[in-house]
């Protein structure tokens, strides 16, 4: 800027990568020694200031968390990568900070989980022996972030953006968003001229949690996850409940203002986000819900045993019993409905843990030669065979 590059310029080109979402980051933190403004805000205002009849395009010609830490160190699932792929472009063009977004990078490079390089990547490698699933470019997870991102936020415009207020977390931001003040539940609403709607995305930087937004006026709105998958919602009060998490949702609707409301409000509904559950074990999920709410649940395979109950008093309640193994995920989706009104949807993911087993011996009083008998009783909730041998030692 001292040496007046503003004049030869029609682009700023950045490549700003970074290991955490982009408000959590040295990104965006104030600085100083630029007049209390996050770098990219700096440069754009600077810009502004030295030529104020031209338009100058900020271009991200490199940008994502694929490479995320030093090697081996900080390396994002691909998951996660999608999720701050994707809330990086939703924050930049909420601030009006970025017209161009290329997104490092498409392939991977190979396939070795312990080689760094190869951890990058929206799809599997594209060379000979890196087939899976017996062929190429396989998406990731972070290609289905990616995509859905594309297919909602095409030919949209920033409305307004806001940050729920939960404390315990700093967001380092620039203009009416002060340091320390909000919290991780982030929501951008942006005009959609391809659906001729408003679409408002959220996400959650700390992870899954239940959130209830009040959307004012919109009595019906299209919910769709984080892959995409599309439901309606109908609210005659507009209060809408669903599970956030790190990769986005969008709400599509006649949104003119949204806000959260706090889990004590009378319209709120309160749903575990996630719990563990032992092989062969009963699990329970707890709800809270204003009354007369009629509660539905999808359950996947390898549950049994399911019974649903109704809000009485403001709580709710759905059982199970499982046989999943060890480490596996099932996803069970909870649904309240006011009459034939859906007004609320939310994933729960219990994870399986082992079976427990009891396993108690009964010692004999004395030992006779070199041998004895013991009885042994075992406990593993369930009725089916088990088989084993037992070891007893003897000091």
């Amino acid at each position: 800027m001292d040496c007046e590059m503003w004049k030869y310029m029609d682009v700023l080109d950045l490549h700003p990568y970074t290991t955490d979402f982009v408000e959590n980051s040295f990104l965006n933190r104030k600085q100083s020694k630029l007049g209390n403004k996050s770098a990219i805000r700096y440069y754009v205002d600077e810009l502004k200031k030295a030529n104020p009849d031209k338009t100058y395009e900020l271009w991200y010609s490199e940008i994502g968390y694929t490479t995320a830490g030093d090697e081996g160190a900080n390396v994002q699932d691909s998951y996660t990568q999608g999720a701050m792929n994707a809330a990086s472009y939703l924050y930049y063009k909420s601030a009006g900070l970025g017209d161009k977004f290329c997104f490092y990078n498409l392939e991977q490079k190979g396939s070795l989980k312990t080689e760094v390089q190869d951890n990058y990547g929206q799809v599997s490698p594209g060379y000979s022996g890196g087939k899976e699933y017996g062929t190429y470019f396989v998406p990731r997870k972070s290609y289905m972030t990616h995509t859905v991102m594309n297919y909602y936020m095409a030919q949209t415009t920033p409305v307004s953006y806001k940050y729920s207020d939960d404390a315990g977390f700093s967001l380092y931001t620039y203009g009416d968003l002060s340091l320390g003040k909000y919290g991780n539940l982030a929501m951008h609403l942006y005009d959609s001229a391809k659906f001729n709607k408003q679409v408002l995305a959220v996400y959650s930087m700390t992870g899954a949690r239940t959130v209830t937004l009040d959307l004012g006026t919109a009595k019906s709105v299209i919910l769709a996850d984080e892959n995409g998958n599309e439901t309606e919602l109908r609210s005659d009060n507009g209060c809408y409940t669903f599970t956030a998490n790190k990769a986005p949702v969008y709400i599509l609707g006649d949104i003119s203002d949204y806000s959260l409301l706090n889990s004590t409000d009378a319209n709120a509904v309160n749903v575990p986000t996630a719990l563990s559950v032992p092989k062969y074990s009963s699990g329970s999920i707890d709800i809270t819900a204003p009354n007369g709410c009629i509660v539905e649940a999808d359950f996947p395979e390898a549950v049994y045993d399911k019974t649903v109950t109704g809000i009485t008093n403001g709580q709710g309640n759905v059982t199970f019993w499982h046989n999943a193994n060890e480490g596996d995920v099932l996803n069970i989706v909870i649904r309240l409905k006011n009459g034939d009104n859906i007004i609320s949807q939310n994933t729960v993911k219990v994870t399986a843990e082992a079976a427990e087993i009891e396993a108690n011996a009964e010692m004999p009083s004395r030992k006779i030669g070199t041998s004895f008998t013991s009885a042994v009783s075992v406990k593993n909730n369930t009725a089916s065979g088990i088989g084993g041998s037992a070891k007893i030692g003897l000091s």
